[in-house]
């Protein structure tokens, strides 16, 4: 999964390079259609960035433990460290319920003014998107 995130934040990366361009700026409906993706991508990528950073600061802190420290010292990283482990777990849980929320809006706008058999053919269609 993080895997695929990784590639969304690449797109994203490129789309902040295409809407920037002259070129795609003078064609205003490519732009608009690109502008809209970049806004949907950026809450994820958002997540995904401090998902990265707490994962590095907790790999940081765990490091700085194993290390020779002062008391105080200690106890601030032991604090730090379990407060990056909470904000760490948090954000593993927004992520994928971000990505439900995405899957769930695919298979109800694919859905949407389709009735029957071709309703549930359009749902499978945008599950397996």
């Amino acid at each position: 999964m993080f895997d695929r995130l990784a590639e969304i934040e690449q797109r994203y990366m490129d789309l902040a390079d295409q809407v920037n361009d002259p070129d795609i700026i003078a064609n205003q409906t490519e732009w608009r259609r690109l502008m809209k993706e970049y806004s949907d991508l950026t809450p994820i990528v958002e997540k995904y960035r401090e998902y990265r950073e707490t994962k590095n600061a907790i790999a940081e802190g765990t490091e700085l433990l194993g290390e020779k420290l002062e008391d105080d010292f200690r106890e601030l990283v032991k604090e730090e460290l379990s407060e990056n482990k909470e904000r760490f777990e948090t954000l593993q849980k927004e992520i994928m319920l971000f990505g439900w929320r995405q899957m769930d809006q695919a298979m109800t706008d694919a859905a949407v003014c389709v009735s029957g058999y071709d309703a549930l053919g359009a749902i499978c269609h945008a599950f397996y998107k």
